[in-house]
């Protein structure tokens, strides 16, 4: 196989560290029976990885820069869908260390989507 066109030597091994989700059933009010709870579901992965390149840059042959990198990122959801504030956010960011010169990087998103209503059913304030 030709260096130039191989671009991923080696791979990359993921490791799932952690995976949680928490949530509440109804609960009991003593004033006006059993109501919904406003707990929000929670759901987190932590992931882990080596990766090996031989052309980082893609360069022409004979100018190629190979380097490994570790890479640590971490995945989440939370939602909350009852009571006057709700909400859904996400996360997804992964921070990769190269062992070259190469910077360091920091990939990812953040997603934020919320309401909370004044008065139920009529009078609502929404952001994203």
């Amino acid at each position: 196989m030709n260096t130039s066109k191989r671009m991923l030597a080696g791979g990359a091994v993921l490791l799932a560290i952690g995976t949680g989700a928490f949530a509440a059933d109804a609960e009991p009010d003593i004033l006006v029976g059993t109501r919904t709870s406003s707990i929000p579901t929670i759901d987190y992965v932590a992931r882990a990885g080596l990766t090996y390149t031989d052309n980082l840059f893609r360069s022409p042959p004979g100018s190629e820069v190979s380097t490994g990198a570790v890479a640590v990122g971490v995945e989440g959801r939370g939602r909350r869908d009852t009571g006057r504030l709700t909400y859904e956010a996400s996360v997804d960011l992964v921070y990769y260390e190269y062992f070259s010169e190469y910077d360091n990087q920091l990939f990812g998103n953040a997603l934020l989507d919320g309401a909370y209503a004044f008065v139920p059913d009529m009078f609502f304030w929404n952001g994203t």
